[in-house]
């Protein structure tokens, strides 16, 4: 996996022209970046991936009687509609954050009880203070690793946790 912050700051493989201007109307360059700073430009083949991902979506719409033409800006329409902006490592919600654990970089999607309810699981203890505040504190100690097998159990009790170790795995 990339390096986030890298990427925050433009230090990637830009994407042709045509992918930047796509990005933009979209919505999305409007969602990515630093929260206080530039937009970010997609990496390279971005724009490529999501359109893949709205063909299949609408290959499996109409095979399902429900043919529909998705665009980009769905993509974007519940941030706009929100009034939701970039949040650099965090979601546009700030639901999830990326953090940089020991070993790599690791989301961790706040969204739900059940997701504050697993921190212990992650942490390998308890905590008295507000969730991100633990899990700052905690990861300075080098207590979360992305492939840990805290991850795995915060995953089976249902936690918003999904890692990658620095060397993709």
């Amino acid at each position: 996996m990339r390096d986030p912050a890298a990427i925050l700051a433009g230090e990637t493989d830009r994407a042709p022209q045509c992918a930047v201007t796509q990005w933009a109307r979209s919505g999305l360059m409007a969602l990515s970046g630093p929260a206080r700073g530039p937009p970010a430009v997609p990496a390279f083949g971005a724009m490529e991936r999501i359109a893949a991902l709205l063909r299949n979506l609408e290959h499996w719409s109409a095979a399902v009687g429900q043919p529909r033409c998705y665009d980009p800006c769905l993509l974007t329409e519940r941030a706009a509609l929100s009034g939701l902006a970039r949040g650099g490592v965090a979601s546009c919600n700030r639901s999830c954050r990326l953090i940089q654990a020991s070993d790599g970089w690791i989301a961790i999607n706040l969204a739900r009880d059940t997701d504050r309810q697993a921190i212990p699981a992650l942490l390998g203890c308890g905590f008295d203070e507000e969730p991100w505040t633990a899990l700052r504190r905690m990861n300075s100690f080098g207590r979360i690793a992305s492939n840990s097998r805290r991850i795995d159990a915060a995953s089976w009790s249902g936690g918003g946790c999904c890692g990658r170790s620095s060397d993709g795995t």
